[in-house]
């Protein structure tokens, strides 16, 4: 006696079910890890990104606050998107080292061309010179013959003014500047 067609093909059926209810699975699954990987390697790469648009507000608008390198080093993900955000940020404190060096001389600038007073223009020199360099003590000399002339001075208390002073001799840098002519900042 034969078997009924359908009882010889239920193995199979049932195979075929279970292979199809396995694929599926597996699809799913593998779709989900996916929106996953895609969204932990994508996620750094937008906190940079976003970084990006704060350091450019903050460079472009005098009333924006500046902006905090610091926020870079929360910028996970990979070694090498970590990599580059170190460096991001490495340049973000380079660039805004030099844009305050940019506002001194700026301001210098303003200050000299504001100022018809010499003396007021070299303190203010001075002031805006404090701004990028912090110091106890400055002098502006002015080469006056071989000699270099003390024509302004500024320090913390304590320090002797040293203005009308007068530096001749061949010792260091000060006679590196007698002696070309160049100035020593």
């Amino acid at each position: 006696m034969m078997q009924p067609r359908a009882e010889i093909i239920q193995p199979a059926t049932d195979i075929a079910r279970q292979v199809a209810t396995g694929t599926t699975v597996l699809t799913l699954f593998m779709v989900a890890i996916s929106i996953w990987l895609a969204r932990a390697i994508a996620r750094p790469i937008l906190q940079l990104s976003d970084t990006a648009q704060a350091i450019e507000a903050s460079v472009d608008e005098e009333t924006a606050a500046p902006f905090d390198a610091a926020q870079l080093r929360r910028i996970g993900g990979t070694r090498e998107i970590s990599r580059l955000a170190v460096l991001f940020s490495q340049m973000v404190t380079a660039l805004q080292r030099r844009m305050n060096e940019l506002k001194s001389v700026y301001a210098m600038g303003q200050t000299i061309t504001s100022h018809l007073d010499y003396e007021k223009t070299l303190q203010a020199v001075l002031s805006a010179v404090q701004q990028v360099v912090a110091y106890d003590a400055a002098e502006v000399l002015v080469m006056r013959g071989a000699t270099l002339q003390v024509d302004a001075w500024q320090g913390q208390p304590g320090f002797k003014d040293t203005t009308g002073s007068q530096y001749a001799g061949p010792d260091g840098a000060l006679n590196d500047v007698t002696q070309s002519k160049v100035a020593l900042l």
